[in-house]
Order: structure tokens, then C-alpha cells, then sequence
């Protein structure tokens, strides 16, 4: 579809304003995160944070969190500063403008989720995160959990197989696998399904042709493309196998208990 670049980034903005979060992730996903940033340290960094959802869920739910997030796109920032005023969540949730792959804050815990391609691919954003010095780190990206076509491959790009081929990326940059998990089905469905109908709330007919063009994509690329999450502490004296055993991880749907044995700043 010919849409010019206005049009087309307002249509995606009411796609994302419609869903929860903008990414395939439950409220039980965000709260386990919340809680590892949380069990971690007294900071959290929010890379590519957008509006901001989860890191006001993170200020929110754990009033001992200082919390950033980061993001490039400055009507995002600004609505993610109108939203800690109306939540009474100021001096423990503050955003800036800034790029996601060179911003350095000295946080305990830094949380990427689909800003990858800010440090310049996968491999390039763990030993990013790493160089960061911060004690853990969560990270949702785009894997690969079925056969892909050609054109999904060029679509996606080069991209890891399940949590286990993300667990192994993190592992040869030095991190220590906590838990790792793929978002399940119900995740995306209610993800996709809430964006797409985000968009056709618009109610012209650029984005009802925009929405049943998105609908289109998610049902060639449902259950093929998927996103993996991993809950990394930093690897202390050398590289060590994970403890969760990057070799014999078991894929699961939803969040394990977390293992996680820092105490609780604050």
C-alpha cells in the first residue's frame, strides 16, 4: 500500500496505542519482569521503552525501583512523561530522548525488548547490554519457531531458533541464563489482534487497507516467527556454561519461577 510516511506512522501509532504493550507479552510476563528488575537491583533501564508502558508498570508495582526509560521517538517520550504526572509516579519513573544502542545509564538492571536492531543485530545488542555493567538484563527478541519461507527469511532477516538459539547468543557474550521462555500463542493473538483493530478505530479507509494488510502478515508468519525471552544475571570469572544449560534448555510458554537470588535493595 503507496502510504506516505506521516501517514503511515500515525497509523502504527494507533496500532501500538491500542494494545498493552507493544509486544506479544501478558500481564503475567510484565509483572515477572517487573519483579526480576525488582529482585536485581534498585534501577532498572528501559531501552526502546516507547511509551513507556512497562516501566510504569515497573515504578508502579516496586516503589523502591528507579526507573528510565529510553526511547528515540520524542512524541513517545513526551506521552510517557504526561503519564508519570497523572500517576503520581515522579522521582521513581523519568524518560528521555535518546537512542537505545549508545545510551549509557549506570543501572542495575537493563531491560531490552524488540530493540535490537538499535545496537545493530542480536549478537551486537548482548555485548552491548554487557558493557553496560549492569548486575542483569532482560531481553525479548524476535526468533524463529517454525519452518520460515524464503520471503519470511528476507522479511525477518537473520534471526535465532527458539529461546535455545537466543540463550546461546547471550551465553558467548558472557551472560548467565536465569530463565528463558518463548511468548505463547495467546500472547500473540492478543497482541496482533489488539494492534491490528487499534488501527481500524482510524476509520479511513488507508488504515481498514492498512489493518487487513497487517491481519494478511500475521497469518503467513503466526506460529513461525515468534519472540524469546531471556532473564540474564552478569558471568563472573570467565564463561560458564548457564545454569539453566544453554545445551539442554526446555522451551516453555510462560514464565518460570525465577531464580534469582540477589536481595532486594531498598
Amino acid at each position: 500500500m503507496g502510504l506516505d510516511d506521516q501517514t503511515r506512522a500515525e497509523l502504527k501509532l494507533a496500532g501500538a496505542s491500542w494494545v498493552e504493550f507493544n509486544s506479544p507479552m501478558s500481564k503475567v510476563r510484565a509483572a515477572a519482569i517487573c519483579g526480576f528488575a525488582a529482585s536485581a537491583g534498585a534501577s532498572m533501564l528501559d531501552l526502546g521503552c516507547g511509551y513507556g508502558k512497562l516501566a510504569l508498570l515497573a515504578g508502579a508495582q516496586h516503589r523502591e525501583l528507579d526507573v528510565v526509560g529510553v526511547d528515540s521517538d520524542a512524541l513517545a517520550i513526551e506521552h510517557g512523561r504526561a503519564l508519570v504526572v497523572e500517576r503520581g509516579l515522579e522521582g521513581r519513573v523519568r524518560f528521555e530522548v535518546g537512542d537505545a544502542g549508545v545510551h549509557a545509564v549506570p543501572l542495575d538492571v537493563a531491560v531490552s525488548i524488540g530493540s535490537s536492531h538499535a545496537f545493530g543485530g542480536t549478537r551486537e545488542m548482548f555485548a552491548s547490554l554487557r558493557s553496560l555493567g549492569v548486575k542483569g538484563a532482560v531481553v525479548g527478541d524476535m526468533v524463529w519457531t517454525g519452518s520460515a519461507s524464503s520471503g519470511l527469511k528476507e522479511l525477518f532477516g537473520e534471526l535465532p531458533v527458539g529461546s535455545e538459539g537466543l540463550a546461546v547468543m547471550a551465553s558467548e557474550a558472557g551472560w548467565v541464563l536465569e530463565d528463558a521462555s518463548l511468548s505463547s500463542m495467546e500472547e500473540w493473538d492478543k497482541f496482533e489482534g489488539g494492534w491490528i483493530e487499534g488501527v481500524r478505530r482510524v476509520g479511513t479507509i488507508e488504515a481498514e487497507t492498512f489493518a487487513d494488510e497487517r491481519a494478511e502478515f500475521y497469518q503467513e508468519y503466526r506460529g513461525i516467527a515468534g519472540f524469546g525471552w531471556l532473564y540474564l544475571t552478569q558471568q563472573v570469572g570467565g564463561l560458564e556454561e548457564t545454569r539453566l544449560g544453554a545445551r539442554g534448555l526446555q522451551e516453555t510458554n510462560e514464565p518460570k519461577a525465577l531464580l534469582v537470588t540477589q536481595s532486594n535493595h531498598g
